[in-house]
């Protein structure tokens, strides 16, 4: 399951980098994540959303929705990439300032996208290296470091998230809509048996046409994905205290082993 879930190996990862060569496929982690497009040619996939970036592009992900970048004509960019555990993100929190709310206080996959003014995204650029720096060492109060560096982008980041919602318009999507319909249905009718000839029958496409099309853009078989989905949805009723037979049918799992 490691091609589609990758868990967190600490707390807080914070990565300054370039990218050379695109992510094949859709994935999701165990954790929240601020994605900072600095430079260089790419468009970012979360769920049924594409969007061309941008320098200052900033993006939010909650360990729900899967996601994976594309390069443009193997132009390579550069990033920031600042992961935190859900678990963590309650431990900083406060009765008055909920730091998760950017991530997991909307719609899956709406409202993902903020675009940085150059003020803010200098901001950013300085307070990731501080916290990169801080997570990278081991002299006395870099823990306690990392952790205020990590606050103010936090907090910079749930400021300029609510300030956001104040502006009506969209960001450009160019989600091809066979396959943003095609995530619609297999949301919709995630627990029913779900075959290409339901979705040919839906989409009036060759089955095997909308299958190779997905795979293209999404680099998982339509297969592949409705179980991701399901192992997905059956992983936050677990973590809801659902029982286990319970949990395998409202998953959409028919076959209890």
């Amino acid at each position: 399951m490691k091609r589609f879930f990758e868990p967190l190996q600490s707390d807080i990862l914070c990565k300054i980098k370039s990218n050379t060569e695109s992510l094949p496929h859709y994935h999701r982690h165990d954790g929240c994540e601020i994605f900072i497009f600095l430079n260089g040619g790419a468009t970012y996939y979360i769920e049924q959303h594409s969007y061309p970036l941008t320098s200052g592009s900033l993006l939010l992900i909650n360990p729900e929705e899967y996601h994976r970048s594309d390069l443009l004509k193997n132009m390579p960019y550069d990033r920031i990439v600042i992961n935190i555990r859900e678990s963590f993100l309650e431990q900083l929190s406060t009765e008055t300032t909920c730091l998760s709310s950017c991530f997991l206080d909307r719609p899956c996959s709406e409202k993902n996208l903020i675009q940085l003014s150059n003020q803010d995204l200098q901001h950013f650029l300085v307070l990731s290296k501080q916290l990169s720096a801080a997570l990278d060492s081991s002299a006395y109060g870099h823990d306690l470091l990392a952790i205020s560096y990590l606050l103010q982008i936090l907090i910079k980041t749930n400021t300029l998230y609510k300030s956001s919602l104040e502006f009506q318009t969209s960001p450009l999507d160019l989600m091809p809509p066979l396959v943003r319909d095609t995530m619609h249905y297999i949301e919709e009718h995630l627990t029913e048996p779900i075959s290409l000839a339901d979705l040919s029958a839906t989409f009036y496409h060759n089955g095997t046409y909308i299958s190779r099309y997905f795979k293209s853009i999404t680099g998982l078989s339509i297969s592949q994905y409705i179980l991701y989905k399901r192992i997905s949805l059956s992983q936050k009723l677990l973590k809801e205290g659902l029982p286990l037979t319970e949990t395998c049918l409202m998953s959409g799992f028919n076959n209890y082993s």
